[in-house]
């Protein structure tokens, strides 16, 4: 198998997330080039596998807070999504919300509250409103709420979130449990006054 054929692409990709897990995001980003540099040799720039190797490498960048490399990537793979899928595709949806949670990040709290808007109109209509999914996106919604101080609004989201979760993939799971910790969180603020 020759350095461009896709198991070797595949390998190279499944090796930067091993990276990844340990750490070692250095060596990620340059798996994650490589790979894109050879995608983008034998099959070009408008297609899945290169929007899923550009996603790679933006997550990689927002692990190491170099938000500004991250950003074009995150919107270039929605511009690929956009193009290839349609605006109205999971895989779209999730694009959009990888540029939700960038803005996050930054601080942007309303253009991330318009994003997960959007996010959330598009997994309603895809994939279901007791999906996984969906209810991680409500609670992200939830999250940006409350550092937007709109905290009357934010906790139905995160107690939406929850009861989706808890139904669907069960109380033991780390997305419910991560939802669990935020609650207790936000009882104990609430109960000093500090919210």
């Amino acid at each position: 198998v020759g350095k461009q054929h896709q198991d070797y692409i595949t390998s190279l990709n499944n090796l930067g997330n091993l990276y990844i897990a340990i750490q070692k995001y250095d060596k990620a980003i340059t798996l994650f080039k490589e790979v894109l540099s050879i995608t983008e040799q034998t099959i070009g720039k408008q297609n899945e596998y290169y929007a899923r190797y550009l996603n790679n490498l933006a997550s990689v960048y927002d692990k190491i807070e170099q938000y500004t490399q991250s950003l074009p990537l995150h919107q270039e793979v929605l511009q690929i999504q956009a193009k290839i899928l349609s605006k109205q595709h999971p895989d779209y949806a999730i694009a959009l919300r990888n540029l939700a949670m960038w803005c996050g990040k930054k601080k942007l709290y309303t253009d991330a509250l318009s994003l997960f808007k959007e996010v959330l109109q598009i997994q309603a209509n895809t994939l279901s409103k007791q999906h996984p999914h969906y209810a991680m996106t409500l609670y992200d919604m939830g999250i940006i709420l409350i550092n937007l101080k709109q905290i009357e609004k934010g906790i139905p989201y995160i107690l939406e979130a929850y009861q989706i979760l808890l139904k669907g993939i069960g109380e033991e799971h780390p997305d419910t449990q991560r939802v669990v910790k935020t609650l207790i969180y936000l009882k104990e603020k609430m109960e000093k006054g500090e919210l």
